[in-house]
C-alpha cells in the first residue's frame, strides 16, 4: 500500500528530526554535567531551540506548499475517488490548523505575560509614587515646623530688643535722677 509507505517515510523523517533536536539538547545537558560555563550551556540550548523552530517553520512552509499544490493539481480534480490524496490533504490541513492554534496560544500567552509584567511594573511605580508623595508631605510638614520656629525666634528677638530698649531708657532716667540728686546735695551743702 503506497499510503502506508508514504506515512512511514514521513514518520521516519519527523522522528529523525526530533532525534537531531534531542542531540542538541543532550549535548547541552552533557556540557552542563561537565561543568562548563552556564552561558555556553544556555547558548547551546537556545541554538537547539532555534534550530528546532527553524526546522518546524520550514516543515510547515513545505506543508503549506504541498497542500496548495494538491489543491491546485488537475489530476486530483479529475479523480474524485482519490482517498489517499484527500486523507493526506486533510491530515496536512489538520497539522497546519494545530500549528496555527499553537502559535496563536503561544502568542496570547506571551501577550498575557507581558500584560502581567506591565501591571506589576505599574503597581510598583504607583507604590513608589505614593512613597514619594508621603515623603514630600513629610518634608513640607518639617519645613512648616521650621518656619514656625523661625517666626517664634524672630518674635522673641523683637521682644528682647524692645525690652532692652526699655531697660536702656530706665537706666538713662535713673542716671538723670542720680545726677540731679547729686547736684541737689552739692548745692545744699
Amino acid at each position: 500500500d503506497t499510503s502506508a509507505v508514504r506515512t512511514n517515510t514521513a514518520y521516519t523523517r519527523i522522528r529523525t528530526r526530533r532525534r537531531s533536536g534531542g542531540a542538541v539538547r543532550n549535548s547541552a545537558t552533557a556540557a552542563a554535567a561537565a561543568g562548563t560555563d552556564r552561558g555556553v550551556v544556555r547558548h547551546l540550548t537556545n541554538s537547539g531551540v532555534l534550530a528546532n523552530r527553524h526546522r518546524l517553520t520550514r516543515a510547515v512552509s513545505r506543508l503549506h506548499a504541498t497542500v496548495r499544490a494538491m489543491e491546485m493539481s488537475p489530476d486530483l480534480t479529475r479523480r474524485p475517488n482519490n482517498s489517499v490524496s484527500e486523507s493526506l490533504a486533510e491530515a496536512s490541513r489538520s497539522v497546519l490548523e494545530r500549528h496555527e492554534q499553537l502559535q496563536q496560544q503561544q502568542h496570547e500567552q506571551h501577550l498575557l505575560q507581558q500584560h502581567e509584567e506591565l501591571q506589576q511594573q505599574l503597581q510598583s511605580r504607583q507604590r513608589l509614587e505614593q512613597r514619594l508623595h508621603q515623603q514630600e508631605q513629610r518634608l513640607q510638614e518639617l519645613e512648616d515646623q521650621q518656619q514656625q520656629r523661625i517666626d517664634r525666634l524672630v518674635k522673641l528677638e523683637e521682644r528682647h530688643a524692645y525690652q532692652h530698649e526699655r531697660l536702656q531708657e530706665r537706666e538713662d532716667s535713673l542716671r538723670q535722677l542720680h545726677d540731679r540728686l547729686e547736684q541737689a546735695r552739692s548745692t545744699s551743702q
